[in-house]
């Protein structure tokens, strides 16, 4: 019996439904969690800095308890993931249309899948401006229950959440919660 090397279509195959199998969130994906929705009307836990380096924040770092009396936008992402990316073009639109009026984007970015110099280079081009906080091991996306990229949570004023979840499933009425939280 001769033996046969699998195809590359084969192999992308097998790969695809071990990742299905496994329970892995893909990108823009989200796995039903005992914590999913439990931060609503709550303060979330204070981000986690260890390890961590801010972009775009000169000399000084951000608290999520320091931005009371504002709206905070938080995602969690990586630079390689599809809806990441695809998010980022709206939160750099949300910086600059209304940072001014009480709005914070901050991106943290999973530090196990996006290296901080890639970051930094991707910074210095210009893009985004908002605030970055590279997550060096990843300890933000486990203190805040993340299952998939990107998610997403939504700060009002008095620090509690009013929004969490996948921003790229509706961008339309998340950018609708944000105004009416920003009270436009």
């Amino acid at each position: 019996m001769r033996s046969r090397v699998p195809s590359a279509r084969s192999l992308a195959l097998l790969l695809l439904a071990c990742v299905a199998t496994s329970g892995l969130p893909a990108c823009g994906e989200s796995k039903p969690t005992s914590l999913a929705r439990e931060l609503l009307g709550k303060n979330p836990p204070e981000l986690d800095l260890t390890g961590g380096t801010w972009l775009n924040v000169p000399g000084e770092t951000l608290s999520l308890a320091a931005s009371l009396g504002k709206v905070v936008y938080l995602e969690f992402g990586f630079a390689t993931c599809p809806g990441c990316h695809f998010m980022a073009e709206h939160m750099q639109s949300w910086h600059e249309q209304w940072g001014e009026k009480g709005l914070v984007v901050i991106s943290v970015e999973h530090g196990p899948q996006s290296p901080l110099q890639a970051l930094e280079a991707r910074v210095r081009s210009g893009a985004p401006t908002h605030p970055v906080l590279h997550d060096r091991d990843g300890r933000n996306t486990v203190l805040f229950a993340v299952q998939g990229f990107p998610s997403a949570y939504l700060l009002g004023r008095n620090g509690k959440v009013v929004w969490e979840g996948v921003p790229i499933r509706d961008v339309a009425a998340l950018e609708a919660k944000i105004k009416a939280t920003l009270g436009l």
